[in-house]
């Protein structure tokens, strides 16, 4: 952790250094599946995330975090005799990412944004029978996303594109979402 955000702190030093002040508020919502590893059911390969982005810099490239949300497994058993099991796996995440405009055409300006940080992972054990297990623990990740922005009015941008989370728990977990949403200037 220490180490991302001295990372963070260079960036952002560098930005303010090229007098870069112009700010930009992403908020994102999502929808995709995992691709790895298989977690032995295609009943619950659907999750969903919730993003939040803040970005700092001039021209095409910016500097900035991510926190987020990604439910990755949602999954419950219902037994004849009413009782029932239900499995929950979900992360939560601090990133520090970098985005790269590319060449505008026409209204469209495509990007590329990568990113690592730390993922809150949790896993919740919910049986009618023997009550409630949780536990959670904090794991290394990196994102990558391609995206394009839409002009709606000044200052404000649709957001669009498709990103990857590869979350290093004992075994990488990777899942692919696509995503929409809005980025603000300011």
């Amino acid at each position: 952790m220490k180490k991302i955000l001295m990372v963070m702190t260079v960036m952002f030093s560098m930005l303010f250094a090229f007098n870069a002040h112009a700010l930009t508020v992403k908020a994102l919502g999502a929808y995709g599946t995992h691709l790895s590893p298989d977690l032995g059911t295609t009943d619950a390969g659907l999750n969903y995330s919730g993003v939040a982005q803040t970005l700092l810099g001039s021209g095409k490239f910016k500097v900035g975090t991510e926190v987020g949300y990604n439910q990755i497994y949602d999954y419950r058993v219902d037994y004849s005799d009413g009782s029932y099991t239900e499995f929950k796996l979900y992360t939560m995440n601090v990133l520090g990412i970098a985005q790269i405009g590319l060449m505008t055409i026409g209204k469209v300006t495509p990007y590329i944004q990568a990113g690592a940080g730390v993922f809150r992972t949790t896993a919740t054990v919910d049986d009618s029978y023997w009550g409630t297990v949780s536990t959670s623990e904090m794991d290394f990740g990196a994102t990558g996303a391609v995206g394009v922005n839409y002009p709606i009015k000044e200052g404000v941008d649709a957001d669009l594109g498709v990103k990857l989370n590869m979350i290093m728990m004992g075994e990488t977990y990777t899942d692919l979402y696509f995503y929409a949403g809005v980025a603000k200037d300011f």
